[in-house]
């Protein structure tokens, strides 16, 4: 994760709005007490402003970078059909591909398993596509640690059950 741009936009512009806003815009006065220089006070307001512009520019770049990756990414997934979607070997957690039935490390047997390849022939290519992205977004979510084997498996299920 490289820095941008955007990022450094952002980061300027934050830290020159924290330093502008601790500005003092007082001054001593002969009586002992301490009076707002206008002077001071325009060169406060100016700084504001620039700062908070230059952050407003790096947040405006950050957003567009966001769409222009996510299409992208869409695209590549489109032009470049499904990404494989891989599990763990039962035997040996050597990562296997989901329509191996044998482990390519260890040689143990893979139970046969409803997976992207059974999707029925009469759903279209596009269909398809559309299922195995989510069956990879499912299985993302489950090597993360973000929902648990019973989930995994209760909408993984949902999902083919929808063809």
């Amino acid at each position: 994760m490289g820095w941008r741009i955007d990022r450094l936009l952002i980061l300027v512009g934050i830290v020159a709005l924290l330093a502008s806003l601790g500005m003092d815009t007082s001054v001593p006065s002969t009586g002992g007490g301490r009076i707002h220089n206008i002077g001071l006070m325009n060169e406060k307001q100016n700084y504001l402003i620039v700062s908070a512009v230059v952050l407003l520019i790096g947040v405006i770049l950050n957003i567009s970078n966001r769409k222009k990756i996510d299409s992208r990414t869409e695209a590549e997934k489109v032009r470049n059909g499904p990404t494989p979607i891989y599990n763990d070997c039962p035997h040996c957690n050597a990562m296997i591909d989901e329509e191996w039935t044998q482990c390519q490390s260890c040689g143990g047997e893979i139970r046969e398993d409803r997976s992207a390849s059974s999707i029925p022939e009469s759903t279209t290519k596009m269909e398809k596509l559309k299922v195995e992205v989510r069956l990879q977004e499912l299985k993302n979510l489950f090597d993360k640690g973000l929902i648990t084997l019973e989930e995994y498996e209760r909408k993984r299920t949902e999902i083919l059950d929808e063809l």
